[in-house]
């Protein structure tokens, strides 16, 4: 009964943790979807406000995608030392 209790919680907890995933994942994109219409909307010097969204939602991306790729890479050394 116990283990069933924490298998099930656990469960729970890493799926949560994917959905929180996924849902900074598509914050990100809005982010600078959001920054480029704000960009691309705007004129004159009311522009220069819509670039910090811009600038942190392509930050984020470009850090998740370095971060993904790190971690690729780990788990292909990982499989090449095992073989």
């Amino acid at each position: 009964m116990i283990r069933n209790l924490l298998a099930c919680s656990t469960l729970l907890l890493v799926l949560i943790g994917l959905m929180i995933r996924n849902l900074l994942a598509c914050s990100t994109l809005l982010l600078v979807l959001i920054g480029l219409a704000g960009v691309l909307l705007r004129q004159g010097p009311d522009r220069l406000q819509a670039l910090p969204a811009l600038l942190i939602g392509l930050a984020l991306l470009a850090q998740s995608t370095w971060s993904w790729r790190r971690r690729r890479r780990a788990i292909l050394q990982t499989l090449r030392d095992q073989q």
